[in-house]
């Protein structure tokens, strides 16, 4: 293998098509090798993708991986392993898989393993390492301890199973002086041990992963323990990380439907716990870049003012403020699947219908298949939280539509009335590109549809203002999002 490089780790930019959740990391070692961390669902070409990065990394050779690492039995977490080493074991090589996962009666809310216990096999039984607290490995000049396991958890007073994400492993990856903290999906019960077992000076670390996605993960008095200056926020750019553009004390004007007010008020003080960090400098969300921080350079400075992102790359020409926050207006020239695009369900939509690819600076959308008519699917373009709740709003798009057709609809959730669609002033002319702009007046109760200078004028309700949807007949498009702002 390849000696005295850097090390590299890398947040993998996970598609969250299937699901809101999702996580991967990529650590390549001093000595070319790789610590692999979860993954992902591994759905809509998302396993292609993650071994494309690895592969690249690797500098196109076969890569070597050291430590495959799965912190708990959920899909969004071990569906890419579950692929790669079933189907592919050939395109890479796994010297030891890292899990432990606890007995059945002892947690609840498992996901299908039967695939992962597949891909162990493939890959031999011999090669699984069941690691205990305490336990060190040493790669190419990496270190990994493990600090948390399941075993750690002691059986309930009232026998009643932990949820699973509380059995994440929790381990610190270092490289020289720098530290990176992961904790999977652990929530309460784990982070109590974490905070009672070990001190500040053990937990501090340079670079954190932001637990359960952010989803009621982590704690206060785990992130001051922590302090770290890089965030690794696995979750997509539609969900969460919208909270950190606001003041804290506008957040309880946050809402998302039929969240009840005290979870978001529990959530909102774990991300406010986050976002007041001090030593905070940059943050980097799974679902809009793929984020690298090389471990091997970037300073541990005193200074408030320094920043380690002088030693991170991402896939997108993004700037990120002082504060380490990004802001609506960061979406400006971001590719509309880079914003959170997905099919929804309900009424007479079905997902299944819909098909989401990336495709250059865009996304290629489509419900269309051969041989089959009147196949209608709602493209969820942004929900109302992608706004922090403004019902002014305006979007512009460019696209190319190949076939089929689509209108517009802002309002309300599925099943939905076909006249509350708005249709295009103009139907664009197939394989030729089109601008459509998205403008909306709360206080006439009206939208501006524009398409290539063709405008007409729609009804808006901004009471029921519940995102943007596209809603596809039997259509094929590319869309890239060009710009949005609300306000």
């Amino acid at each position: 293998m390849d000696c005295n490089t850097d090390c590299l780790l890398t947040q993998f930019r996970n598609m969250y098509l299937a699901c809101d959740c999702g996580m991967g990391y990529i650590a390549r070692c001093p000595d070319g090798r790789f610590i692999l961390i979860d993954g992902g669902v591994g759905e809509d070409g998302e396993s292609d993708a993650f071994l494309d990065t690895v592969v690249s990394m690797a500098g196109g050779k076969k890569p070597v991986i050291a430590l495959w690492i799965i912190t708990h039995a959920h899909r969004d977490h071990i569906g890419i392993f579950s692929q790669l080493a079933a189907d592919r074991p050939d395109e890479l090589e796994i010297e030891h898989v890292v899990y432990r996962f606890p007995k059945r009666e002892k947690a609840r809310g498992w996901s299908d393993t039967s695939k992962f216990e597949q891909a162990v096999d493939t890959i031999g039984r011999e090669r699984v390492i069941a690691p205990a607290t305490g336990d060190r490995f040493d790669v190419g000049g990496c270190t990994v301890d493990i600090l948390f396991t399941e075993a750690d958890l002691p059986d309930r007073p009232d026998g009643k199973p932990y949820q699973i994400n509380d059995t994440s492993l929790a381990f610190r990856l270092t490289v020289g002086r720098r530290r990176a903290l992961f904790i999977g999906d652990g929530a309460a019960a784990m982070l109590s041990v974490l905070c009672g077992r070990y001190t500040d000076g053990e937990l501090k670390s340079d670079i954190f992963q932001v637990g359960h996605h952010g989803y009621w993960g982590g704690s206060p008095e785990l992130h001051r323990k922590v302090s770290p200056q890089i965030l690794l926020w696995p979750s997509p750019d539609f969900r969460f990380p919208m909270i950190l553009r606001h003041p804290y004390d506008e957040l309880p004007n946050y809402r998302q439907p039929r969240m009840p007010e005290e979870s978001l008020l529990r959530m909102c003080n774990i991300h406010d716990s986050l976002v007041s960090l001090p030593s905070v400098r940059v943050t980097g969300y799974g679902g809009s870049e793929q984020f690298t921080v090389n471990m091997s350079k970037f300073d541990r400075s005193p200074d408030p003012w320094a920043s380690p992102r002088d030693f991170i790359s991402t896939t997108l020409p993004l700037s990120v403020p002082a504060d380490g926050l990004l802001r609506r207006e960061d979406f400006s020239g971001r590719s509309v699947y880079g914003y959170g695009l997905s099919f929804i369900n309900g009424g007479s939509y079905d997902f299944a219908v819909g098909r989401v690819r990336p495709d250059g600076d865009g996304a290629l959308v489509s419900c269309r298949e051969e041989g089959a008519t009147g196949r209608v699917a709602a493209l969820q373009l942004m929900k109302d939280s992608g706004f922090s709740g403004a019902k002014a709003f305006s979007v512009t798009l460019r696209g190319t539509l190949m076939s089929g057709e689509f209108g517009i609809l802002y309002s309300g959730e599925p099943p939905v009335a076909p006249e509350r669609i708005s249709p295009l002033p103009v139907r664009p002319p197939y394989g030729e590109p089109f601008t459509l702009k998205i403008k909306t007046d709360p206080e006439s109760r009206s939208a501006v549809i524009d398409l290539d200078g063709n405008a007409e004028t729609a009804g808006y309700d901004p009471a029921l203002m519940n995102g943007i949807y596209l809603i596809l007949t039997d259509a094929e498009l590319k869309l890239t999002l060009l710009e949005v702002t609300a306000g």
